[in-house]
């Protein structure tokens, strides 16, 4: 009797505690799915570590995932960071599905001078934890690159009232100073972090002329996408046009250190065509069928073209020298007539080669012609002969003279080939 009393007590005491404990509801941790750290600076907000030192404010955003049986409670949660516990600001229902809940947790820190590891916790019990890096001004200093620091120059010559004014804006290291309009500095940012922390840098680009002493401090500015953005492309322009004679020196500063430094030289308008270099001359041969153009160093005998123009290849002597210019191309007669002038026109010169076509003239006229000839203010720079190559000899000294044809004389094309030809000579078995 006594054991079957035990028996049926044991039985009601399983059925009553399964009971007790099916009606109680199950809580456990919430899980977190993501966290994420930004920063504000500025009025603007940045996803990407390492946080700025001087950043004004720091923003830890966890994504976690409730059971339905657990309340989701902004006093269960707490943000360890070093020994500070930090309440969180929100708790927002992002996403209900079933038996699951996502909220938004957000925290909201003070600016951190060093590098430190947050702890996300429920009613104490650690959920997640990251890594907080900082990175201090004097290291966002330190990091910071400026590349391809460049001066540039507005160049516009001086024409008529009537005249279509033309400006070119080319980079230069010196410049004529009646052409010169204005002047640029010009260099390429490139950042660890966001730019954003230029704004506590003071960064500014210094023009300095020394003939005088005096210098002019133009203050960077940067577009809210260029303070966002990990490198940007940067130019601000001179206060004053630099018009006397003399050299500049261009600083770009930062917190009063020179990062990078530019000279700058204006000089005179006089004799521009001695620092004009021809590069190459070339013959523009064009066809009327199928509208073909090739370049040819000499014209054949047989011309199967229908039109035919000179084609100059042009650059500075110096470089980092540019300047306007302007030439003029004449048409030689065989007769030894005065030369007529086919074109004028203003060009800029600068250390990259230029081409300069003036245009092209049909075949049947080309055999009144001798040469083409480029001038610059009454200065031949370069003669570009029609006629066939004039021979050539040696005389008594051993040097090469040319012997003139229908008034042709020997060109610089003329002795490269027959440098060329000289060369090999020497080089066959």
């Amino acid at each position: 009797m006594w054991r079957w009393l035990k028996l049926l007590t044991g039985w009601h005491m399983r059925d009553w505690l399964a009971h007790t404990f099916s009606s109680l509801p199950l809580v456990t941790a919430p899980q977190v799915r993501s966290l994420r750290i930004s920063w504000k600076k500025n009025g603007l907000e940045f996803d990407t570590v390492p946080v700025l030192g001087t950043a004004d404010g720091i923003i830890v955003r966890a994504e976690l995932r409730y059971a339905s049986s657990t309340p989701a409670r902004k006093a269960d949660l707490r943000l360890r960071v070093g020994r500070q516990n930090v309440p969180p600001e929100s708790l927002v229902l992002a996403e209900s599905a079933g038996r699951m809940n996502v909220h938004i947790c957000e925290f909201h820190l003070e600016p951190l001078e060093c590098s430190e590891t947050v702890e996300l916790c429920w009613q104490g019990q650690l959920l997640c934890q990251a890594a907080l890096p900082v990175l201090p001004l004097r290291q966002f200093v330190e990091q910071l690159q400026l590349v391809q620091p460049t001066l540039y120059v507005t160049l516009r010559s001086n024409i008529g009232i009537n005249a279509t004014i033309c400006e070119h804006t080319v980079p230069c290291s010196k410049y004529p100073r009646i052409q010169g309009r204005h002047v640029l500095a010009s260099a390429q940012l490139i950042s660890p972090i966001p730019l954003v922390g230029l704004l506590d840098c003071q960064p500014v680009i210094r023009f300095h002329e020394r003939s005088t002493g005096q210098c002019w401090e133009v203050p960077l500015r940067l577009s809210a996408e260029q303070l966002q953005a990990r490198q940007a492309l940067v130019t601000v322009q001179c206060p004053v046009r630099p018009c006397r004679l003399g050299s500049w020196k261009v600083e770009w500063r930062l917190l009063q250190k020179t990062l990078a430094s530019c000279d700058l030289e204006v000089r005179s308008m006089r004799s521009l065509h001695r620092y004009v270099e021809l590069v190459e001359s070339y013959f523009l041969c064009s066809e009327e069928k199928g509208n073909r153009i090739r370049l040819e160093r000499r014209l054949p005998k047989q011309l199967s073209c229908s039109r035919v123009g000179p084609c100059f290849l042009l650059r500075s002597r110096e470089t980092g020298f540019p300047f306007l210019m302007r030439v003029e191309v004449f048409a030689t007669p065989r007769d030894g007539g005065e030369p007529v002038r086919l074109a004028s026109e203003e060009i800029l010169i600068s250390d990259a080669p230029t081409a300069y076509v003036p245009g092209t003239l049909a075949v049947h006229d080309l055999s009144d012609l001798a040469c083409f000839e480029l001038r610059s203010n009454g200065y031949t720079i370069s003669h570009l002969p029609i006629s066939p190559v004039p021979s050539a000899k040696i005389n008594a000294e051993g040097a090469i003279e040319s012997v003139p044809e229908d008034g042709r004389s020997w060109s610089r094309s003329d002795e490269e080939e027959l440098n060329e030809r000289l060369k090999r000579l020497m080089e066959s078995p």
